[in-house]
């Protein structure tokens, strides 16, 4: 029988597989031999199939065995069971009653010795499973790591680094050291409470929260109209208008500039950029998070690792907190985040704006995620002229550059002698603090970072090698006019006079960009990634495989491939990279190349994608690159396009559309601000609504049906071995429990199902409920346009006893499972089936069961190996589970071989494929868990 090597994929008889792998000058090859030596001392000779065989009572054996630990009935590991307020339980109602049942396993595949070798394996886990239940013990621990290693050639990837060690200090509780002095004090209170109190105050009718208007049905009509882009023509659209503008308050008014260039009058709209902090600062939907003070946060009491995540917890909040302690003791730093982006308005006119949006630091970084929160203002817009008049393309581009700075320093200009200084803003509670606007960040894509930087096209906007030299040639104007644009010439800078940020207090502008995940990374880096794959592996077979891979709720399918896309946006590329590494696993290179390499380059650039996106890093996780984002780039404010610059596009007459755009825009804001004013009268304090379990379930299923149309095949005997051990929950015994099986009998033939499991999470600051994953458990149905629905089984990450709990951040304990049926049982039936005493989950899941999880993953790819496991007779080793057992969806990648098998569609590849690899890049939670 031949066998495979983990580093190269070749095939050898056993004692050349040896030889190679001893001999081989490719480190994974080695890695893999001295990682098969240390497991076999352990485990015997396959390291990803467990030795430790059970055997019944019936057999003769002179070694002892520990008796297997069964998953918890009782959803004990999670806590009871109706504290599990994070599942929502729902129906799809739509189902045919006379479906045909799912095709069922076979391997489809030409690789014979991939068949052999798992035909092996099998007939291991067969002898290592008894009955219908796969054994629950604990897994040991992988006896070498990727840190251990004794050959220092083989190189050490990122991730196993961060498995090693790194990744447990996120899960700390952080050791808090607080600046102290007087950073961020308060300085005084105003008698009133705050932002809304003084609105009350100021409104003609403190009895009618609705007020300017008369009743609730006009505000709701008058609210309709502006936010839905409706039009009412004549009296009632000029008189709502009026009201607006007149009657309820809102964000500091747009003002309107004339800019003389090149013989040209250009427009730009700004507002007080004070103002608008002062009303950031001041909104009471965000009062609760502010921050005022930097502080350190620690991995533990030893303060030796740092740990980052909003900006308040950075080296520099903290720097400039210590030198204006030393001036100005008190002051509370207020960083200013800006952010430009010009975006295209129409398709065919070639009209674009140029919006520039604000929001502060001292706002925790998920709210300004979410555009509904409104953490960002749009602060203005710049002009959009390309200035054609203007015939020499150097003169065009550097007039170009003069005009931005020049429009960008008079937005600025007032946080100048603000950030020195320092102004007193008050907080929606009435704290007044002494604050000072200090520009901090900069967001925007390349275009947007070499104008800004004043570099060149094809330079790097933040080189911390030119910084110093491009400062001294900016600043060469003042003493050498003439010199000015030689000297900026020989540094490679564009030759700006002004940058906006020359006198801006306490500002490196080449340490304030940020990186841009949207554009550097996935309309970047992965879009030639995709190009590169399909240009080495082919189209056809590329688009193949993404058609068979199975569904998930973290996955987006393309059903007619990834070649023929075109303006794909990030979200695809983001979508892409989810999936890439399993494309490429088992793919064949031309002229029988080896695919090590590819899949490893294609691994590196996922991992290193994921990394830059954590939430959380440390001193140590940031060694592992070599720039770490802050969460703060363009795929946030590409969003806020639509609200600030599009739809107010739209609701113009596209005449002298931005003196409409703005002021449709304050109109906006000014109804936003009214119903958050009507909110906060009619319940004082949003009340966080609590999420209830759902209980309404489909029509009652026969058993036949359960087995035929679910594939739940075994669906009699599991039951009854639940019951069984629910009953005796101290049965030590095989035998015993087998026949204590003849003994349960079921009192009906029917059980309520559901098709779907929704785990839904809160937001931390908003307490909006959201769709955070789902496990669907369905089976094939005709739709109301007699279109056929193939059944829909996910696979999940099951806790079988001895995980630590939910979102942990190991897989130690958990299993792959295929969840086929979810059902309950009623009253009736559960008390003639089990004891008094004994606790029955209210929802219960069938699971057909993978193998355990290896102790390593494969060197090549990082990623785990399972099998469906089954159990002496052949069949899937199944068992029923409390639904609070189920962690989460997983979401496999079938190995495909050299040329994937026909037959197999995205539908059928669960039942059809016998070898998966576990998909870790569906979504960072998931990454975080499996790297």
């Amino acid at each position: 029988m031949s066998s495979i090597c983990n580093g190269c994929g070749k095939a050898f008889k056993k004692r050349g597989l040896e030889s190679h792998r001893r001999l081989s000058g490719n480190p994974y090859c080695a890695a893999g031999y001295q990682k098969q030596d240390d497991l076999s001392d352990y485990e015997g000779s396959d390291p990803l199939i467990s030795s430790n065989i059970i055997l019944s009572d019936s057999e003769e054996s002179d070694n002892e065995y520990e008796d297997p630990i069964i998953v918890d009935p009782h959803g004990d590991i999670f806590g009871s069971y109706t504290d599990c307020s994070s599942m929502d339980l729902e129906i799809n109602t739509e189902r045919n009653e006379d479906l045909s049942s799912n095709s069922s396993d076979t391997f489809n595949s030409d690789d014979e010795d991939e068949t052999l070798q798992m035909k092996g394996e099998d007939e291991i886990c067969a002898a290592e499973e008894h009955c219908f239940e796969p054994e629950w013990d604990l897994l040991p621990m992988a006896t070498e790591s990727w840190n251990n290693t004794n050959n220092e050639q083989i190189p050490v990837p990122p991730e196993a680094r961060l498995c090693g060690g790194y990744k447990k200090e996120l899960k700390n509780i952080p050791f808090v050291c607080k600046f102290g002095q007087h950073a961020g004090e308060v300085l005084q209170r105003n008698q009133t409470d705050g932002q809304n109190e003084e609105y009350l105050m100021n409104s003609d009718d403190v009895e009618n929260p609705y007020t300017p208007f008369s009743s609730k049905l006009e505000w709701e009509i008058a609210k309709w109209a502006k936010l839905q882009l409706i039009k009412i023509d004549g009296v009632v659209e000029n008189w709502l208008n009026k009201l607006i503008d007149e009657c309820l308050p809102g964000h500091p008014p747009f003002v309107r500039c004339e800019v003389m260039v090149g013989g040209e009058v250009c427009e730009v709209y700004f507002r007080d950029i004070l103002a608008c902090v002062k009303a950031l600062f001041r909104n009471p939907e965000f009062a609760p998070y502010l921050v005022f003070a930097p502080e350190k946060h620690y991995t533990d009491e030893t303060k030796t690792v740092q740990s980052y995540h909003d900006m308040h917890t950075g080296k520099w909040w903290w720097a400039l907190q210590t030198s204006l302690e030393k001036s100005k003791p008190g002051a509370t730093i207020v960083p200013i985040i800006i952010s430009t982006d010009k975006t295209q308005l129409t398709l065919f006119q070639n009209k674009s704006a140029y919006p520039i949006y604000l929001t502060i630091g001292n706002i925790p970084k998920e709210i300004p995620c979410k555009p509904s929160a409104h953490a960002y203002v749009l602060l203005g817009y710049l002009p959009t002229t390309q200035l054609e008049n203007i015939t020499n393309n150097a003169s065009r581009r550097r007039q170009l550059a003069n005009l931005y700075h020049a429009c960008m320093h008079q937005v600025l200009k007032p946080i100048i002698p603000a950030g020195i200084d320092g102004v007193f803003m008050a907080t929606a509670t009435g704290d007044i603090h002494r604050n000072h606007p200090v520009f901090a960040t900069f967001i925007g894509d390349y275009p947007e970072q070499v104008l800004t930087t004043c570099t060149q096209t094809g330079d790097c906007a933040t080189c911390p090698t030119k910084n110093k030299k491009l400062v001294n040639a900016l600043s060469s104007f003042d003493a050498d006019p003439a010199g000015f644009l030689q000297v900026c010439k020989e540094a490679g800078i564009k030759p700006v006079a002004e940058p906006f940020w020359k006198n801006l207090p306490y500002v490196n502008i080449y340490q304030s960009i940020t990186p841009d995940v949207l554009h550097q990374l996935y309309q970047g880096i992965i879009k030639h990634l995709v190009s590169w794959i399909i240009a080495a592996c082919g189209s056809a077979e590329i688009n193949a495989c993404c058609q068979w891979l199975p569904p998930n709720h973290n996955i987006c399918l393309f059903m007619k491939g990834i070649s023929s896309l075109s303006h794909v946006t990030g979200q695809e590329h983001s979508q892409m990279a989810c999936i890439l590494l399993g494309l490429v696993i088992d793919i064949p290179l031309p002229n029988s190349l080896s695919s090590t390499h590819l899949i490893c380059a294609v691994q590196a650039i996922l991992d290193f994608l994921f990394l830059a996106q954590y939430p959380i890093h440390t001193d140590n996780s940031l060694l592992l690159l070599d720039h770490a984002l802050n969460n703060f780039n363009t795929e946030y404010t590409e969003r806020l396009h639509i609200d600030l610059a599009k739809n107010a596009y739209r609701a113009t007459n596209h005449k002298d559309e931005f003196a409409q755009m703005t002021t449709w825009l304050s109109r906006k804001e000014k109804i936003h601000h009214h119903e958050q004013y009507i909110t906060w009268w009619l319940t004082g304090c949003p009340q966080v609504d609590k999420k209830n379990m759902a209980t309404s379930c489909c029509h009652a299923v026969t058993i036949d049906k359960i087995t035929q149309e679910y594939g739940a095949q075994f669906f009699r005997d599991a039951l009854a071995r639940f019951v069984t051990i629910t009953n005796n929950p101290g049965l030590d015994s095989i035998a015993q429990l087998e026949h204590d099986l003849w003994d349960v009998h079921l009192p009906t033939q029917k059980f309520q199902i559901w098709h779907y499991i929704k785990f839904t999470c809160k937001e931390p600051f908003s307490n909006q409920i959201y769709t955070a994953d789902s496990i669907h458990a369905r089976p094939q149905y005709i739709n109301k346009k007699h279109e056929v629905i193939p059944g829909h089984f996910d696979t999940a990450y099951i806790n079988d006893g001895t995980g630590i709990n939910t979102g942990t951040d190991e897989i130690l304990g958990y299993r792959i499972g295929q969840v086929r049926l979810i059902f309950s049982l009623t009253e009736t039936t559960r008390s003639y089936l089990f004891t008094s005493t004994a606790e029955v989950p209210e929802h219960l899941a069938y699971i057909e069961w993978f193998t355990k999880f290896s102790h390593e993953p494969d060197p090549k790819h990082l990623l785990y190996k399972i099998t469906p496991a089954k159990d002496r007779s052949g069949g899937p080793l199944c068992s029923i589970i409390s639904v609070a057992n189920i962690c989460r969806s997983a979401h496999l990648f079938p190995k495909f071989g050299p040329v994937a098998p026909e037959g197999w569609t995205s539908s059928n590849v669960l039942d059809k494929c016998n070898v998966f690899y576990v998909n870790s890049f569906t979504d960072a939670h998931l990454y975080r868990i499996m790297v």
